[in-house]
């Protein structure tokens, strides 16, 4: 990073990397669509006005109903979108907290393992641009979008080696991210936040915020910032919400479950925070580890315990003979209610199409997570076409945002898999309405 001054001196500090890799390239838990042909295929009822009934719902009814339908409506048609790019999402569909169906959508190895989406979409679609022949400036930053007439024509910005750089266009998309990965600016918006662990990138750093509010947008909703319940507590990687939907549990340091797993992600943070230390383990056995190579990534960078029996695993955990007891008694008490089909303990919804296992047997794994920084609901504001809006509520000529930049579509909170539908929705028509921009 290298600090600087842009020409009318106001001060910021440059992140560049060489890639245009964010956070994007790490969501690992899937992407939402409704009435698609893998719904079909695998007899899921669903509709996008349940699609948007759900995500309302999370939001707190504090999301713009237009940007909403506008989402559910297009999202089918994104995912056949993304089959024309041979980019297809053939797992078997999963539910994931706060969803009313089965809508979760995720891609397969060539070996029939669940894979992370983010990197599987970001690769997938460089490879695409390269071969249209799109020109990608990486190590270089935005800090001016250039209006004429109060429309936009370009964006000036400066590179790696101090050289300021300036690209004429008809029209300019901004899609660079949230601001999760500059924890001075999340606690600019919630001081409460002070001392989370961040699941981001370093480079979401919110610079747009800047830039766009010099070119007159509007923001909304910039308090609402997300938790996720697990983070990995040693440096904030994300441990996908999938691993729970697959079968995994939260345990605490006294061996025992405390809540809905697959509750909402502010319920179970406020759950975990709760728990001695404000961080609990994530427990996965064999059966999950060999399905999926997102928890095989965890695995290979060394962030999961593992042991052949529960009490090899409890010992590197730290247990006692205590805690070992009650961490025994809480795993057959949670495979007896699998089995059964109803957690009478905290009421967590048991789909046994979507558990892989009920965990009553090893090896088993296990991580230390604690709540971390996630997403920024808030940003920018736009309309169904992906215009920016001023703050008299009126587009901006040639200016379009999408991604979590924009604010408004998803309330007070997410539901994990609506990121990628957000992006992928708005950024799609982003990219249709500047095409048409002379």
């Amino acid at each position: 990073m290298h600090e600087w001054l842009t020409p009318n001196g106001c001060g910021y500090t440059l992140n560049v990397i060489p890639s245009i890799w964010g956070n994007t390239a790490k969501a690992a838990s899937g992407m939402n669509a409704a009435l698609t042909h893998y719904e079909e295929e695998q007899g899921v009822e669903d509709s996008p006005e349940l699609f948007a009934s759900d995500t309302i719902a999370a939001g707190e009814e504090l999301n713009d109903p237009d940007l909403v339908k506008y989402m559910t409506d297009q999202s089918a048609k994104v995912v056949e979108w993304l089959d024309s790019k041979e980019l297809l999402l053939t797992a078997p569909l999963v539910r994931l907290t706060g969803e009313s169906a089965s809508r979760t959508h995720r891609p397969l190895d060539e070996n029939g393992k669940v894979i992370g989406i983010g990197s599987y979409l970001v690769d997938g679609l460089v490879k695409k641009a390269k071969e249209l022949g799109v020109r990608t400036l990486t190590e270089t930053e935005v800090y001016e979008i250039i209006l004429e007439d109060e429309t936009a024509v370009g964006v000036r910005g400066m590179g790696k080696r101090g050289n300021i750089i300036t690209v004429n266009s008809s029209s300019v998309i901004v899609a660079t991210g949230g601001f999760g990965g500059d924890l001075s600016m999340v606690t600019r918006y919630r001081p409460d936040l002070k001392g989370y662990i961040s699941t981001n990138v370093t480079t979401a750093s919110g610079d747009a915020i800047y830039f766009l509010e010099a070119a007159g947008a509007d923001f909304t909703d910039m308090d609402k910032i997300q938790l996720h319940p697990t983070a990995v507590s040693a440096d904030g990687a994300l441990a996908a919400e999938t691993i729970l939907t697959d079968g995994g549990i939260l345990i605490n340091k006294d061996g025992k479950r405390f809540v809905n797993e697959t509750d909402k992600t502010d319920v179970v943070c406020a759950a975990e925070i709760a728990q001695t230390d404000g961080n609990v383990w994530l427990l996965m056995d064999q059966k999950m580890h060999d399905s999926s190579l997102v928890i095989q990534d965890l695995d290979n960078k060394g962030y999961l315990l593992t042991g052949e029996a529960l009490s090899d695993l409890a010992q590197k955990m730290g247990y006692n003979t205590v805690m070992l007891t009650a961490l025994t008694n809480t795993l057959k008490r949670w495979s007896n209610s699998v089995d059964a089909g109803k957690d009478e303990d905290f009421g967590r919804h048991i789909d046994k199409g979507t558990l892989k296992t009920n965990l009553s047997e090893g090896p088993y794994y296990a991580v230390n997570v604690c709540p971390g920084i996630h997403y920024c609901m808030g940003g920018v504001k736009i309309d169904k076409g992906a215009r920016v809006l001023n703050v008299m509520g009126e587009p901006i000529p040639g200016l379009y945002a999408c991604g979590e930049v924009t604010g408004g579509i998803h309330g007070a909170d997410l539901i994990s898999g609506n990121a990628l539908s957000d992006a992928l929705v708005f950024g799609r028509t982003a990219g249709e309405n500047a095409a048409k921009e002379k």
